[in-house]
Formats: structure tokens, sequence, C-alpha cells
């Protein structure tokens, strides 16, 4: 534990460095998470669990002018939210009082009351996931989301509701942050690479294809390596430290709030005359807003990776923790031993769910289910379409909007990546593509394939939202999620390609529509020998935290599995898992009034749910929304709690 004591001593530590302002950068894009060097975009996508578009908010704000700061200067940004740069050590365990600096993009969406009000709830952090996932674009997407989950649903229901600042970053490496960690010089680079990739997507069954994405793995990972400003600096372990940073700046940022507006006029006014029992005298606003310099505690929602992240924090910072929220539990013991076959457990039933909704839904509402057939017989035309169209890919002819193309395995693999995450979202698409593969002539898939191959825009370049003739430069999210968990993970190097085709067929096994690309996580492991300053092992995942866990995982999730959030609250003592009963990746594929109601009571009270309580979503994919029983959840009205949909 030597590794982690050093950066729990340079905690308190109050570094005073000159920033040297590097070559800023910024992608208008990145889907939040994304590990294969080698997946196509749509493959990318599958460890998101938002899904995340261009940006499309016009805005002066650029984040090249913003200069960095050892304190959070938050400058209006993007309409609604705040933006700043925090200037962070290189090494926090460097004595060097002048050592590089990482400028970390911030973002914040503010909460509806000022620091002074007694309604304020503080930050809380979130994390999308990853790992390279970017934080800023998380909140584009879902902060308001997030916010409206968290905060008190009307201001008349809770008198005593607490109201929350929503803090994001983009960590090391990634998007806005400075340095960045880039292996293309620029787009037209990446799209030849793309294209050449999407070609030779890995099939289990194929030496050639095995063969092929292992020297893809190997050319592209020993290039990325050469860019090693920041390489050994962008694991785990140092963005739970960056955190440790982001919660104690901000706090020093409440303060000095709290003091200028004491300073002010308004504020003069207000405490003139208050006793000091009373809440808004000149002495309580100084304590409830005061910086409690190296105590401050984290406030935290994390998805899917950010589940790790939020693991590592609360074993090297167990008394750092007041509320923390992990969804879609990734298992520690997996993740750094680089081994990501048995995340697969649960894939194959989400698959057969679809089977199950399409039949019962009918024809009206899954269009692959043409003569309301049974969910054994969709099956069975789905597994004889994966049979044949692997040896004999669909044609379909070209228009004057669409070119030429084929159809292929690969293709179908790349849809199933895609919408087995998402059911809610994704399933009455998927059955309308399929549909169109096994009754139809191809062509919808065919539109739908052409729209996913749009070149990618020049650098910095945002496309124009209404004519979509390139899509958003994005050649970072799957390079830079391979460097972060490569480096977590124990050293692979030595693997050989029998290793890997051993662990392709292991992965297939488990799951075959996603076996054979999560195989692949671990390929650019074998070919990345760059080892991280400080680390964590797996062992060491687990500790006592100051407020416990509470951990959320889907009845049915595709790539972190229930089994995997009990696994981890059996290292965190007094934790609880809450069970969504839903498919679909972290519990916001598919929204739950219950499930939101206890998250938000969990920040407003720190109340967890019983142990055992399952929630129901509000609706089911292809088969809408589901009347479910009312019971009483115990919860105080005033904070407007939904009493809906809960089983213990």
């Amino acid at each position: 534990m030597e590794k982690i004591e050093l950066l729990d001593a340079a905690v308190n530590s109050k570094p005073h460095r000159k920033w040297k302002l590097v070559t800023w950068r910024i992608f208008s894009f990145i889907a939040v998470v994304g590990l294969l060097s080698y997946l196509n975009r749509d493959q990318r996508r599958q460890w998101s669990p938002f899904r995340i578009s261009s940006l499309e908010i016009a805005d002066d704000f650029n984040w090249s002018q913003t200069n960095p700061s050892e304190h959070l200067v938050y400058t209006p940004c993007f309409e609604i939210y705040q933006c700043a740069r925090l200037s962070v050590p290189l090494d926090w365990n460097s004595t060097s009082s002048n050592g590089p600096q990482v400028a970390i993009a911030v973002i914040k969406l503010p909460a509806p009351v000022p620091v002074t009000d007694t309604s304020y709830g503080g930050a809380i952090l979130l994390n999308p996931g990853g790992p390279g996932g970017s934080g800023v674009d998380l909140m584009f997407r879902e902060g308001q989301r997030i916010s409206a989950i968290v905060n008190p649903i009307a201001a008349e229901k809770a008198p005593d509701g607490k109201y929350f600042d929503l803090i994001s970053w983009d960590p090391r490496g990634v998007n806005n942050t400075t340095p960045g960690f880039n292996c293309f010089k620029d787009s037209l680079s990446f799209d030849v690479w793309r294209y050449q990739v999407q070609a030779d997507t890995l099939d289990h069954t194929s030496d050639i294809s095995l063969s092929l994405a292992w020297a893809r793995s190997k050319a592209l990972m020993e290039t990325c390596a050469q860019d090693d400003q920041i390489t050994k600096y962008m694991n785990t372990v140092l963005v739970t430290r960056d955190m440790v940073e982001i919660i104690e700046r901000h706090a020093e940022w409440r303060s000095k709030q709290a003091d200028m507006w004491l300073e002010s006029r308004a504020g003069k006014s207000a405490t003139n005359g208050k006793s000091q029992c009373d809440p808004y005298s000149h002495e309580a606003v100084i304590e409830r807003t005061k910086w409690r310099k190296g105590n401050e505690k984290l406030q935290y929602w994390g998805f899917s990776y950010g589940t790790i992240l939020g693991a590592t924090f609360a074993t090297i910072y167990p008394n750092r923790v007041g509320r923390m929220v992990l969804d879609g539990v990734a298992n520690a013991d997996d993740y750094y031993h680089t081994n990501w076959s048995p995340a697969l457990r649960d894939a194959d039933k989400v698959m057969l769910k679809f089977y199950q909704y399409c039949s019962e839904a009918g024809p009206e509402k899954c269009a692959l289910n043409i003569g309301n057939v049974s969910a054994s017989s969709l099956q069975q035309s789905v597994e004889s379409l994966l049979s044949t169209i692997r040896k004999d890919p669909i044609s379909v002819p070209g228009y004057s909007t669409r070119s030429p193309t084929i159809i292929t395995y690969s293709d179908l693999m790349a849809l199933f990546a895609e919408m087995l995450y998402n059911p809610l979202q994704h399933f009455a698409e998927m059955a309308e593509l399929l549909a169109d593969v096994v009754h139809g002539n191809g062509t919808a898939f065919a539109v739908y394939k052409q729209n996913n191959q749009k070149p990618t825009c020049p650098f910095g370049e945002i496309p124009d939202k209404d004519s979509g003739l390139c899509q958003p430069p994005d050649w970072g999210i799957e390079k830079k999620g391979s460097a972060i968990l490569c480096a977590d993970g124990i050293d692979v190097t030595n693997s050989t390609k029998a290793d890997f085709k051993s662990t392709v067929n292991s992965s297939y096994q488990r799951s075959k529509f996603l076996g054979e690309y999560w195989s692949t996580i671990t390929l650019p492991c074998i070919h990345w020998k760059v080892r991280p300053k400080w680390g964590i092992t797996a062992d060491e995942i687990k500790g006592d935290t100051s407020h416990p866990i509470l951990w959320i995982g889907n009845t049915l999730d595709p790539v972190t599995p229930l089994a995997s959030a009990h696994a981890s609250s059996k290292r965190f003592p007094g934790s609880v898992v809450l069970q969504q009963d839903s498919e679909g990746h972290c519990s916001t594929s598919s929204p739950s009034d219950c499930t939101e109601g206890i998250v938000r009571n969990y920040f407003q009270t720190g109340d967890l749910p019983a142990a055992g309580t399952v929630c129901q979503p509000n609706e089911r994919p292809l088969i809408g929304t589901i009347t479910i029983p009312q019971k009483d959840l115990n919860f105080p009205e005033e904070h407007g709690l939904p009493l809906i949909g809960l089983y213990i």
C-alpha cells in the first residue's frame, strides 16, 4: 500500500506551481466509453450508459482561452453551465515545486440556489464511464436530467430539501483536458485507419481475422505509446487524487462566494441584527460554507467504469466518502486483472428478452414478428440468419443517395453491440433492421449502415447538425480508454496470439452476441508496454467508508452483471445493492421512478434502501408502460419521492 499512502499524504499539500500553457485541442464529440482500438463508431458506443451525440450548443466559450488555475475560477459557458481549467500536478508524488501540470477541464451545472442558502447541498461529481469518457460531454447531454433526479421534485414539497451543483470533468488525457493523448495527426489519417478496420472486424472462426486484429492493435498501440507526455500519468489512482483536488477547490470556491456575499450590501442587509442561532446570521453562514481543508467529503454518481473509479476512491480515501452511487457495476477483480470475459454472463439473456418482448408485443410493435410467432421461432430466425450471413453476405444495390454495399456478419455483430446496451431505446429499431434482412432486401439496413459511415469532420470543426455531412472527430476514445485500463490492469504483454485466440473463444462461449468484440478489450493491453508511475491491485479494493455506498445493478445488464454489484458490496461494509428489474446498461438505460426516488432520497438524507429492494422500470421495451402495485416506501413525503414500483 506504499503507493497509495504516498498519494494520501499529498492530499493536504498546497502546491504552488507555475503553469506553462500547453497546446489546446478540443474534440466536439466523444462517445463516453469504448475501448477497442479498431472498432468502428457504433461498436465503440457499447460502453456508454448514455447515448451522446455531437455538440449542438452554440457558444462563444473557448477552452483554450480559459487560463488554467490552481483554484476553480468559473466562467459562464455553453449557455447554462460554468467552466474552469483546474491546474494539478502531472505527478502528485513529485517533490518538485515547479513540475509539469495537467489542466483539467471542469464543467458545472449550478444549483438553483446560492451557496449561502440553507437548502444548498454542495456539489455532486459525475463520471460517465469508459475509461476515457468525457464528463464535459456527459454534462451537455445528461446534466439537466440528472439534476432533476437528485434535486427535490418541487420546492413546495421539499421545505428541507437540498439543491446540488453538478460537476463533471474530462479526466487526464481526455477531450478538453490538456495535455491530450493523441495518436492520429488529423481526421484524414484516422479515417484511413477506420475504414481499413471496419473491413477486418474480428470473427472468432477465422484465424485470418484474428491475425489482422492482432497486427492492427500492435501497430496502433505502439504508435500511441510514442506520446509519452501523459501516458504514465493517466491511470485511475491518479484520477482519484484529482477528484480530491476538485472537491477541495470547490469548497474553497464555496467559502469565497459566501465571503463575497457577506461583504456585499445585500449580504450585510440580510444578516444585520440576526442572532447567532438564526440560519442567516453572519456566523451561521460562515459556519456552513467554510472550507474544511483536508476533510471535505465527496458526493458522487459514477456509471460503468465510473464505478471502478468510485470504488478505487473509496479504497484510498474511505473517510472522504459523503454520498456515493455506483451504477452499472464493473467487477474490480476482473478490471484490475485485465480479464473482462466474466462480465458477459448475462449478455445473451438480454437477447432472449428481445425475443420474448417481440413475441408479446406482436406485429404492431415489433417488425420482426410478422405472424404473431413465438419467442423460440424468432430466436431461430435470427440464429439462422447469423449462420448463413457469415458465409453469404447480403448484396444491396446502390441508388442516387446511397452507395452499393453488402451486409455482413460483422455488421450484425456491430448492431447487437450497439443496441443491447439500451433495449428500451433500441429494441424497436433493432427489430426493424433484423426484419429487413430476414424478410426484406436489406435496403433499410444499408441506409442504417451508411449513416454510420460518414467521414470525420476536420480537426476542431463542429459538424452542422442539419446537413450531417460529417461526423464529429472521435478518434481518441478507443486508445485513451485502452491506455487507462491497460495501465490499471496487470501486465499481460507476455501473452501470445494463441492466448488471445483462447480469450476470444472463451468470450464467445459466454456470449455469441457480444463475445467477439468484448474479448478484444484486452488485446490493446498485450501491445501496451507503458506502465504507470503509481497503481493499485484488485485485492486492495475494499474499505470501511465514512458513509455507506449505494450500488445499483440491473437484473440483466449485458456488460456489468448484477452479480458484480453484490460482489463489490461485500468489500464495503454497510453498503447496499439496489436492483432494478430491467435490461440494459446502467439504471439510466430504463428510467424508473422508483430507482430515481431512492437515489434522490440517498443524496437528500443519506438513507439507504432496505437490503433486497427491487425497483421496477416505468416501461418495458416494445411492450410499453407497465402497471405496478404501490407499496409504502416509508420515505419522507416532503422530498417528493414516488411510491410506486418497489419490491422488497
